[in-house]
């Protein structure tokens, strides 16, 4: 498992710019996922809102199940929660209770075309430093030159990481905030959680949270 750290997903740092030391581990050139989205930017995955619901119509975190309406009230003040079902955690729809109002924060997602039509293989060389794909299955592909260690010259290579194998862990990102009814304590990592696209995840009183405070190597 990975233990990265990040200020939160909207403020995730390209690895180009964090040069060095990320480990986004995966499966090479996987044979699922070949319904690709394409880079469209996390349109797929339908997975994604397990455990999004909670009885009473909130999850414990006090996160509604359902996306609230703009300047619906709120109690918890700073209480971030996510909505939607694509791969890549930063293209979920975002809202923070703020002034006792919800609000929609910008997400950090940028859309990219000419993904491959499968995961690819680590290691192969690509085209555009920091490219972002994502596939049905929950894999998570970026293009780097910062694969291990420094940067490397060009060209940039795959990095593909699966989705988790812990049975318990969902194999697309939980949303921030939503329920979860996995064991106490329960962690699991998507994609790159110090990159571009990825998360690090606990269960912890019956919800699901994204970590904001990882230890990311320099």
């Amino acid at each position: 498992m990975n233990l990265f750290a990040k200020p939160g997903l909207v403020a995730l740092a390209f690895c180009v710019a964090a040069c060095g030391g990320n480990t986004f581990t995966g499966g090479g050139g996987g044979t699922a996922g070949s319904g690709a989205s394409g880079g469209s930017g996390g349109s797929s995955g339908s997975g994604g809102s397990s455990g999004s619901g909670g009885s009473g119509g909130t999850s414990p975190s006090g996160c509604p199940a359902k996306a609230p309406a703009l300047g619906q009230a709120c109690s918890t003040s700073d209480l971030r929660c996510t909505y939607g079902d694509t791969v890549r955690p930063e293209c979920r729809n975002e809202w923070l209770c703020s002034g006792s109002k919800w609000t929609p924060t910008q997400s950090a997602c940028s859309h990219y075309t000419g993904c491959p039509g499968a995961p690819p293989t680590n290691g192969v060389v690509c085209s555009t430093e920091a490219q972002v794909c994502d596939y049905q299955n929950g894999t998570l592909c970026l293009c780097t030159s910062c694969s291990a260690g420094p940067c490397a010259p060009p060209p940039p290579r795959w990095r593909c990481a699966p989705p988790p194998t812990d049975a318990v862990c969902p194999a697309i990102v939980p949303n921030d905030g939503s329920a979860c009814s996995a064991p106490e304590g329960t962690e699991c990592s998507y994609g790159d959680p110090c990159g571009p696209s990825g998360a690090l995840v606990n269960c912890t009183g019956g919800a699901w949270t994204w970590q904001k405070n990882i230890a990311c190597p320099a």
